[in-house]
């Protein structure tokens, strides 16, 4: 037999299922199973490391399969008494019920026995939240410091606020604007019921800037827009989308346009991408000319920027993990004079007397 045949002969054929609503994939292999463990499991968390997938990756299907289809897959439940958890909504477990009918009509065989199986240790901190650089060196440095584990999950600071909320997470980061009153942060732990159920730690101001390639010749973010340049965005949910929206309305209002026609009609605003690292190397790449971004990211990409806004960035951490001991030295870590001269040292950040305040509503 010759080598090619022995080759063709030895190929094994596999099939797999994929669902499609108005042109768009919902539901393939993966995202069944994630939904599966989800009910079994009753944590977003469970599932992902039963599947061996990032904690980040697991919102990002969820997040584009409730998106594409308008509807939500998973009910939030707000910790308590009861604690928190995840599970399928109605619609959620029809939809996986209806997969599962698929897989027997086209006699497709999808074990699910060994689902549970994989794991492995937890991390000592569960970072869930917004993308930042300066949070991720000072978590890196206290888990070089104190030898405590330190997983991170990158889904931006509103789907960081739902894994605090499923009791999930054991820290996040947030900065997010509240267009009626131009506050930062805690408005929203209101708005997500769950201010009673955490605290809140001072963090510190980030500079927010218009990045664009160096190619170019802008002197506002008004300009990049009225001339027509493209934008790469933020995904929906992040505090920096928030941001963006937030100071397009105001142009809106200025120019004497509806706000959701400028959005419509802005080049790039539906191109998505997930961190400031991805807007940095879209505009570097030329695959867009500007965006949002900490200037600390833009100076490292070798961008232009220009001044924006300095925001509010704040840590967030639930009650029950006060007193985790990785949880306890970190508070202890942030409020040391040694993270307070490292912080005004970074380019595109800075903080006074409030840093490691404990605010508890």
């Amino acid at each position: 037999m010759s080598k090619s045949n022995e080759i063709l002969n030895s190929i094994r054929t596999k099939i797999t299922l994929t669902l499609e609503y108005r042109g768009r994939e919902i539901l393939n292999e993966k995202v069944f199973r994630l939904l599966l463990l989800i009910k079994e499991r009753g944590s977003i968390y469970a599932a992902s490391r039963s599947l061996g997938v990032p904690y980040s990756r697991a919102w990002e299907w969820i997040t584009k399969l409730e998106r594409n289809l308008g509807e939500e897959v998973i009910e939030r439940r707000r910790g308590g008494s009861k604690g928190g958890g995840t599970k399928l909504t109605s619609f959620g477990r029809k939809l996986l019920e209806f997969y599962r009918a698929k897989l027997l009509e086209y006699k497709l065989d999808l074990s699910t026995r060994d689902l549970l199986l994989r794991g492995g240790s937890e991390p000592d901190i569960l970072y869930v939240g917004s993308h930042d650089p300066l949070i991720e060196i000072l978590l890196s440095t206290f888990s070089r410091n104190d030898g405590f584990s330190v997983e991170f999950a990158r889904v931006g600071s509103c789907s960081g606020l739902l894994a605090i909320m499923l009791e999930e997470a054991d820290l996040s980061a947030i900065h997010l604007v509240d267009p009626s009153t131009d506050e930062y942060n805690l408005p929203y732990l209101k708005k997500y019921g769950i201010e009673r159920n955490v605290i809140v730690l001072r963090g510190y101001e980030r500079e927010m800037c218009l990045a664009y390639h160096p190619s170019l010749n802008v002197s506002s973010f008004e300009e990049a827009i009225t001339k027509g340049y493209r934008i790469v965005n933020r995904n929906i949910g992040s505090g920096t989308r928030i941001l963006l929206d937030y100071m397009l309305d105001k142009i809106a209002v200025k120019l004497g346009k509806d706000p959701n026609g400028l959005r419509k009609n802005l080049s790039g605003y539906e191109f998505e991408v997930k961190t400031h690292d991805d807007v940095a190397k879209a505009i570097s790449s030329g695959k867009a000319d500007f965006g949002l971004l900490p200037r600390f990211t833009a100076l490292n990409y070798g961008l232009k920027c220009i001044h924006l806004v300095w925001e509010r960035y704040d840590l967030v951490i639930p009650k029950k993990k006060i007193e985790k001991d990785s949880i306890r030295k970190f508070i202890e870590f942030i409020k040391s004079d040694s993270v307070f001269k490292l912080i005004n040292k970074t380019h595109g950040y800075r903080c006074d007397k409030e840093l490691g305040e404990v605010i508890d509503l």
